[in-house]
């Protein structure tokens, strides 16, 4: 159970400012037996408003059933000729004490009729045995309007 109280602020015209804070208890039933994970989550970001995109920062605290994770992301996207890049770098440190890196590079290109994209992830889960692993991925994807009464069809077209 997680109960978040967030505000956001406009400070400038440029930057916004952005915090949530709350309770969570997690639990876990295994083999019969509850274990239970209580923990304080919550987030503290910025984000300004540049030229040609935006540049962000975000820390945040988020408890699972193993205590708590705690993450710090800088961000930025930027609007290009032919469409728009994003990119985040982190670092997150694990309830066990494990350091990993955080990243992210997104591609966009609009196409006629839709768009186009390309992304690389890599991000920190958990395997079946609760251990913490890194995962990388390459995903890329097109997005097409079949018809303006359809809508746009991402991996399934309705043909009347």
């Amino acid at each position: 159970m997680r109960i978040t109280l967030g505000f956001s602020h406009a400070v400038s015209e440029a930057l916004s400012v952005n915090a949530s804070i709350g309770p969570s208890r997690i639990e876990t039933r295994q083999f019969g037996t509850t274990t239970r994970q209580d923990g304080i989550d919550g987030s503290l970001g910025m984000s300004l408003d540049l030229p040609n995109g935006s540049l962000g920062a975000t820390l945040s605290a988020r408890t699972n059933q193993d205590g708590t994770r705690t993450s710090f992301s800088i961000n930025r996207g930027m609007a290009l000729p032919r469409g728009s890049i994003s990119g985040s770098l982190g670092v997150t440190r694990s309830p066990a004490g494990d350091t990993f890196t955080t990243a992210t590079v997104s591609y966009r290109h609009p196409l006629p009729r839709g768009n186009f994209s390309l992304n690389l992830n890599r991000g920190i889960g958990t395997d079946a045995n609760d251990n913490d692993v890194a995962r990388t991925a390459l995903t890329m994807g097109e997005r097409t309007s079949v018809t303006t009464v359809i809508g746009p069809a991402t991996k399934r077209a309705r043909f009347c």
